[in-house]
């Protein structure tokens, strides 16, 4: 299976790539100024080789990491390109961000409080129901 679909998503990825780098000139200004950009998605194409060659080889989970590893590193690919900005060359990250208040705000009572009751609850409960049903009371 991954080899039927492996050329399809390499082809696709390439050609967003491709048409991004000629669609947008600031893409492309950045890219040719920073050369070293070029890494990633070197990296994703052989993270997506990776999977390739491990499913073949009949890994079980290797060829899954690896594919999201270059799911993620195309990603990173597409943040990269458009840097500061999340909105493509109208909206920064600056302009989009919440006042200072309301990060500090979030910070202390949902970071430092709130997520810690969170983890400590979620803990609890596999805890308590670790063990209590067996194999064939599976819903498959």
């Amino acid at each position: 299976m991954v080899g039927r679909i492996l050329p399809l998503t390499l082809l696709v990825a390439a050609s967003i790539l491709v048409v991004t780098l000629m669609t947008h000139a600031q893409v492309g200004e950045r890219w040719h100024a920073h050369p070293s950009l070029y890494v990633l998605p070197v990296l994703a194409l052989l993270a997506f080789l990776g999977s390739l060659f491990t499913a073949k080889a009949g890994a079980t989970s290797a060829p899954f990491t690896l594919a999201a590893t270059g799911f993620v590193l195309m990603l990173l690919t597409l943040a990269v390109s458009y840097l500061p900005y999340i909105v493509p060359f109208s909206l920064t990250l600056s302009e989009a961000s919440a006042p200072a208040s309301s990060q500090e705000f979030l910070f202390w009572g949902a970071g430092l409080f709130v997520l810690p009751l969170i983890v400590a609850y979620t803990y609890v409960a596999y805890t308590v129901f670790r063990g209590k049903t067996r194999h064939e009371h599976a819903y498959h």
